[in-house]
């Protein structure tokens, strides 16, 4: 509230540091200077704080914080009750540090980082510390089509979107057959996608707000407004797993050097799989040349796609759910060949 915040802003306006010390700051914080503020602050006020990442400076994660907050809140409390009654020597007589000053902060893991996220968009609207999409980036860079591109789309129009369901309404048809309506949300935009028929029987399970999908449909305009009835939806985790059919890399042909592809060799070769591994050389004509490895199919999983970017730099690689057929001529072929007998 207003006469939290304003006590926060002047104390740090006054130059003031929430004492450090090697125990928990939180603990430091909460008996020192909450204590003054009692009378205006609740645990509620602490915890939404907390979990809105307003604490992130201290010490211990949130799910920490928050676990001990009732012991810090008693704290202050009882820090207050004694200042009114004059007795101080708790923070001031004392040899050493107080007992309550000693206590550490539990034990307790930090939250998934779903969780985590969904709190901060309860509590401030938005998402502050990452985006729940951020970890899919690449997958929905590979596989779908932002939604923003829905509406520049024709009726009939087969696409593939995806991102967080962030509302779903469960309806009748006045034949009391059961239907849905999801909004969905990307990283740049929102749309609505309409689950009816076997595509809501098939899919029921997933559709949950907070979960992240990829999904297939048409679009169907109604009533001058566009949508996408779904076919088919997946959860994003298992899309990459599902749908990818090789890896690309893309590179200037002068850039294609013996020590480099060695040691792409040698890191696609940590993570085999069954995927292609695709090079795209830019040589200067219309189209690339694309070369397939002939020893080397990997898996495409995060680990590998990073060494990747480390090596060749970032946004050179995509995944794609179809094989491109090697497009290369017979003198680029014999060039790249020369230099990656082993590639």
């Amino acid at each position: 509230g207003e006469p939290q915040t304003g006590h926060m802003l002047s104390y740090k306006a006054r130059g003031g540091e929430y004492p450090d010390s090697e125990h928990s700051q939180l603990w430091q914080m909460t008996v020192h200077e909450i204590d003054s503020l009692i009378s205006m602050v609740n645990r509620r006020v602490v915890e939404n704080l907390v979990a809105a990442g307003a604490l992130d400076g201290l010490e211990g994660n949130r799910a920490q914080l928050t676990e001990a907050l009732d012991l810090a809140l008693k704290a202050a409390g009882k820090t207050q009750e004694d200042r009114e009654k004059g007795q101080i020597s708790l923070f001031g007589g004392g040899d050493g540090p107080s007992e309550l000053e000693l206590r550490e902060l539990p034990e307790v893991e930090e939250w998934p980082e779903r969780e985590k996220l969904a709190k901060e968009r309860d509590l401030l609207g938005f998402y502050i510390s990452s985006h729940p999409l951020k970890p899919y980036a690449r997958d929905l860079q590979s596989f779908a089509q932002p939604l923003s591109e829905m509406e520049k789309q024709q009726d009939g129009y087969q696409l593939r979107v995806g991102g967080l369901v962030e509302q779903v309404r469960k309806l009748f048809d006045r034949r009391g057959n059961p239907f849905a309506f999801v909004t969905l949300e990307d990283l740049g935009g929102k749309g609505d996608i309409g689950f009816f028929r076997d595509a809501f029987t098939n899919h029921e399970e997933l559709l949950v707000e907070g979960e992240t999908l990829l999904i297939e449909g048409k679009i169907s305009e109604r009533n001058g407004r566009l949508s996408l009835v779904a076919d088919k939806a997946m959860r994003l985790e298992t899309a990459r797993e599902e749908l990818t059919k090789a890896v690309n890399l893309q590179l200037p042909y002068e850039e294609v050097r013996e020590e480099l592809l060695d040691r792409l060799r040698i890191l696609c070769e940590r993570y085999m799989g069954d995927c292609d591994l695709l090079l795209h050389l830019k040589n200067g004509g219309e189209k690339d040349a694309v070369v397939r490895s002939r020893t080397i199919r990997v898996n495409p999983c995060d680990d590998l796609l990073r060494g990747i970017d480390d090596l060749i730099g970032p946004r050179r690689t995509w995944l794609t759910a179809q094989i491109q057929a090697p497009v290369v001529s017979a003198s680029d072929e014999q060039r790249f060949r020369k230099r990656a007998a082993g590639f």
